[in-house]
């Protein structure tokens, strides 16, 4: 009978050491991949930290380049536009494509584009048009913490994605955004974003306005499939320029306004775009061209451009024609 008790007893006293021995090799195991599993959380951090810092000292360095071949620090005399962004309605690299350009691009390369965006800065004020869904990204590399003016040419994702967050850092900062637009638009924007005018003061452009001493008159202009945009004619102390982002096919009087310009700032998303023209809603190059012979400015620069368009490439554009870039810098003068 003893012998049986005590049989029982150190048959359980090694059931529950066999227990204890697989609960702490168990605990080891799991101890093991946890440290396993945060050592490749940190490379992946780590990764990112520096894909983060190579970029934006990239793009500190496209910057100041820029400054050093304008010939100016940016307390300069005169007014001056930033590209901020010069991509189409996806930007490149597209999410989804491994075409030679995209690759390019995630490489930090020339061809990086973000949707297209300008800032105008002067001693009379500053203000941006357009604010789409990379402003965050070039607030952060522009080193601003508020932007108060910022004006906007259709209700577009691609043009207007980034004004919650705008409306949001002006609610944190208790300072109220300036936003102009014609009112068609601005009813547009409310009914998409209906909390923004308890932080934004929207005005209606339709009879023009005045901003960092430029007026500022707007336009439609035929938009394609999407309808319509505005295209904006700033003229300050003689010196006059468009910026036409979203437009194709003008009529001849939407093109009036394009003539005697200093400066003309078109979107022209492809070299040479295939796709049936009811489907389509920006300008081609080739097709720009065409009209600059007709409008005949002092200057063009394109942007809105999507992944068609490789800035490596030579296009043989005429004299006083170029393909803009982010960062890129132009002295209003």
């Amino acid at each position: 009978m003893n012998r049986e008790v005590r049989k029982g007893a150190d048959g359980e006293k090694a059931g529950q050491t066999a227990g204890l021995l697989d609960e702490l090799t168990d605990d080891h195991f799991n101890e093991r991949r946890d440290v396993r599993l945060n050592e490749r959380l940190d490379g992946r951090l780590r990764e990112q930290r520096n894909e983060q810092q190579n970029e934006q000292q990239n793009e500190q360095q496209n910057e100041q380049q820029n400054e050093q071949q304008a010939g100016c620090s940016t307390e300069a005399a005169g007014d001056r536009l930033t590209f901020w962004g010069t991509g189409d309605a996806m930007g490149v690299p597209r999410v989804y494509c491994d075409c030679e350009i995209c690759d390019e691009a995630r490489q930090q390369g020339i061809n990086r584009r973000y949707r297209s965006s300008v800032l105008l800065e002067g001693r009379e004020g500053a203000f941006l048009i357009d604010c789409g869904p990379d402003w965050r990204k070039a607030m952060e590399r522009k080193g601003l913490r508020f932007i108060e003016h910022i004006v906007v040419t259709h209700a577009h994702f691609d043009h207007i994605g980034g004004l919650p967050e705008w409306a949001d850092s002006c609610r944190w900062l208790n300072r109220r955004g300036q936003l102009y637009a014609p009112q068609e638009v601005i009813d547009m924007i409310v009914r998409q974003y209906p909390w923004l005018p308890a932080q934004l003061n929207m005005h209606a452009v339709d009879q023009g306005c005045d901003l960092a001493g430029w007026h500022i008159e707007g336009w439609k202009v035929f938009h394609g499939k999407n309808g319509y945009s505005y295209a904006y004619r700033l003229s300050k102390r003689g010196y006059v320029w468009v910026y036409c982002s979203d437009a194709i096919a003008l009529s001849e009087e939407q093109k009036e306004p394009l003539r005697g310009l200093d400066l003309l700032i078109l979107g022209t998303s492809f070299y040479e775009e295939k796709a049936e023209f009811s489907t389509r809603s920006v300008y081609d190059i080739k097709e720009a061209l065409v009209l600059l012979q007709e409008v005949q400015p002092k200057r063009a620069l394109f942007t809105h451009m999507s992944h068609d368009i490789d800035l490596r490439r030579d296009y043989a554009l005429p004299e006083g024609v170029e393909l803009a870039y982010a960062g890129q810098m132009v002295e209003l003068a």
